[in-house]
């Protein structure tokens, strides 16, 4: 591990600080760690697979829970506790926001995961090009893969843990993997209703990969997480990298939820008539104002919808919410 991280006692703290490994890979007894670039570290067997899974966390640079416990879950591969059985791609996305302990530096991370578009220079363009150049050479020969993105709330929820599964056509979220996310005490996942330049529906649209953003509570600083409350998503990576799966139900099965329109931020006097500190999956019932601008506004229809990342403070263009309503058959208690 030493030749690795250098000086460093984990990979958490060799990225923090921009070092390089001394030594370009290590070989473990069960196969070989590398680290290519800061912030990523694969993981490949003796005789390499085909079968690969992506773990990434730091994408938001606040969102300190998950990128603890994937730092803990790197840490027991490299010594020797956790022996993977598929290659893997570990990636802490955004090294310069978890620095100054921001969600971005200039820009949302997570809606720049596009194959073509408006190229800026600035932090999160240049690294969504380096996130998606290395996690395409992971994934290129893949013939199966699972992409778990792990991040945590800004708000209050009333499903302290949920999902969102994106949209591919003719796709539709498997049992096998619903059963996953109730292991992992996911209580809601939500079916987004169209492409996105999210990090995982990126992963799902290009390489076809079973792709999940996966919320794990709230925001809290670096060394005031709880981590026992992810022992669920801990211990469903861990099977996902030694290649085990599982046939029991959960206790509980997640609550599935459509997407049904993104609230945007027109522009035009935008106005998101939610308050600031509105959790999501609130309920707005028939006839509540969603939205409003100079020309238009958005009234809930005859059924309540519930919304989910309200949040005003985005630009022009940008999501300002989503409105889901449960699947055909599930009532809300």
């Amino acid at each position: 591990m030493n030749l690795l991280f250098a000086t460093h006692p984990d990979f958490l703290s060799l990225t923090l600080n921009y070092a390089k490994p001394t030594t370009p890979s290590v070989s473990l007894a069960s196969g070989t760690v590398s680290i290519p670039e800061t912030g990523f570290l694969i993981f490949r067997t003796p005789a390499g697979t085909r079968n690969k899974v992506v773990i990434s966390a730091g994408i938001h640079g606040n969102e300190t829970a998950p990128i603890e416990l994937l730092n803990q879950i790197i840490s027991d591969i490299v010594s020797g506790q956790l022996e993977p059985k598929v290659d893997c791609l570990f990636i802490f996305g955004n090294p310069e926001a978890m620095n100054a302990g921001e969600r971005f530096i200039d820009t949302n991370l997570n809606r720049l995961f596009a194959s073509s578009g408006e190229e800026k220079i600035d932090t999160e363009y240049l690294r969504a090009r380096i996130i998606m150049d290395q996690t395409r050479q992971f994934l290129e020969n893949a013939s199966h893969s699972v992409h778990y993105d792990l991040h945590t709330a800004i708000r209050d929820s009333f499903f302290e843990k949920f999902a969102i599964y994106p949209y591919l056509p003719a796709r539709t979220c498997s049992p096998t993997h619903i059963n996953l996310m109730g292991h992992s005490e996911i209580q809601a996942i939500l079916l987004q209703n169209k492409p996105s330049t999210t990090f995982s529906g990126w992963t799902a649209n290009n390489f076809g990969a079973e792709s999940f953003t996966v919320e794990l509570g709230k925001v809290a600083p670096f060394g005031q997480n709880d981590l026992s409350r992810l022992n669920g998503i801990d211990d469903t990576i861990r099977k996902l990298i030694l290649g085990q799966s599982r046939s029991d139900l959960p206790e509980r099965l997640p609550i599935q939820f459509q997407v049904v329109d993104e609230v945007i931020n027109t522009g035009k006097g935008f106005t998101l008539c939610i308050e600031e500190d509105t959790a999501n999956f609130t309920e707005l019932p028939s006839g509540f104002e969603v939205w409003k601008d100079h020309e238009t506004s958005y009234i809930v229809g005859e059924e309540s919808l519930y919304i989910v990342f309200p949040n005003s403070n985005v630009g022009p263009g940008q999501r300002a919410g989503l409105l889901v309503k449960p699947m055909a058959g599930i009532t809300l208690a």
